[in-house]
């Protein structure tokens, strides 16, 4: 008997829930970047650090999330170039538009050669998430072409295959034996990939739903116990350059299936209503604009590095809320700004001529 081919997808409405996800995530990373680049865990120490960390946990799956959302919406859809000169030409803009606000800013803080820099943000590792994710977007044609002839039992195979050889045994292990350099690669960005695109053919516990969010915080609680308090009980904590992959990493176990649960969560949300599509709808293309704007070299150095920092002196529940209350500023601000970029680029016809030029390339591939 053949095995059974995996299940095909109908093409449906959009699926708010996944964008409310994108949402959620880019909070979480700017969330991220305030307790790393901001220095609010190594300048906190008890009650204060232990809080930190806790957000640290609650958030650390938001870059895994992405990927694997990725995967999971793009894996049936047909390559158009346009995509991916669409997510170089925003990252484009955005290196151009801050080297030059840097220069009538700060220009002692602009690095050598930053004209040369500004465009060629790929190259130069500007944003080492986008570096990575650009190269996964070309190869991804190729990774959607085998799941076309997997069936379904191959890609439950592929699924279990991706979580125990390139998660589970390299924690185990206590190294990263597959150099993924901690998670901030694109090898390991394929196979966040692949995990989120067999989520969408197999769709596995999909009677869970509500069970997810238990899922999440079960893992949450283990990285924060452990990179918190890990250290009395003999194991190195997380944060710590010589074990950076032990809990707290894009690596670990629990963050992964943390990001597979939020993934299982929020993909079944049926989310309706006028007004709340509306604003996911009008949040969502932003999100991208706001981990560029907030996370490039020159903006983290001179706005975020040691800023939150401040918090550290408040009582524990105002510097958490200071914490929130920061990312959503940064959030608002950067999708603000994004929202003038998409008026830049519709006076310019740029748009036009991305689909110009993405069409174009696809007829000389045969797409």
């Amino acid at each position: 008997m053949e095995a059974k081919q995996a299940t095909q997808p109908t093409k449906s409405k959009r699926n708010y829930g996944v964008d409310l996800l994108r949402v959620f995530a880019i909070l979480c990373v700017v969330l991220l970047h305030e307790g790393s680049h901001g220095g609010l865990i190594g300048a906190t120490t008890g009650v204060h650090h232990n809080a930190v960390m806790l957000v640290m946990a609650c958030a650390y799956c938001a870059v895994d999330c992405f990927v694997i959302i990725g995967g999971f919406c793009q894996v049936d859809l047909r390559f158009k170039s346009k995509r991916i000169l669409s997510l170089w030409a925003t990252a484009l803009f955005y290196s151009v538009a801050v080297t030059i606000f840097m220069l009538f800013y700060n220009a002692t803080a602009l690095p050598e050669l930053p004209f040369l820099r500004m465009f060629l943000p790929v190259l130069t590792n500007c944003w080492w998430f986008f570096t990575a994710y650009f190269g996964l977007m070309l190869v991804s044609p190729l990774i959607n072409l085998v799941f076309k002839h997997l069936d379904e039992r191959k890609i439950k195979t592929l699924f279990a295959l991706c979580l125990i050889a390139f998660c589970v045994a390299p924690f185990i292990a206590g190294t990263d034996i597959f150099r993924f350099n901690s998670g901030y690669s694109f090898g390991w960005f394929v196979v966040l990939y692949v995990i989120g695109a067999c989520i969408r053919k197999i769709n596995p516990f999909e009677n869970w739903h509500k069970r997810w969010l238990i899922v999440y915080a079960i893992c949450v609680a283990c990285c924060w116990i452990m990179a918190t308090y890990g250290n009395g009980a003999g194991i190195q904590p997380a944060l710590i350059p010589d074990h950076p992959w032990q809990w707290l990493s894009y690596l670990s176990p629990f963050i992964l299936v943390s990001s597979i649960a939020l993934l299982m969560f929020f993909s079944r949300l049926n989310i309706q209503g006028k007004a709340l599509t509306s604003i996911i709808a009008f949040l969502t293309p932003s999100v991208f604009a706001v981990y560029l704007i907030s996370d490039h070299e020159l903006i983290r150095n001179e706005f975020m590095k040691g800023g939150p920092a401040f918090a550290a002196s408040l009582h524990t529940s105002e510097m958490i809320l200071v914490m929130l209350g920061i990312a959503a500023g940064v959030f608002v601000i950067c999708t603000l700004i994004d929202k003038l970029r998409a008026l830049v680029f519709k006076l310019f016809k740029v748009d036009n001529g991305i689909l110009a030029l993405g069409k174009r390339i696809d007829e000389r591939l045969g797409i």
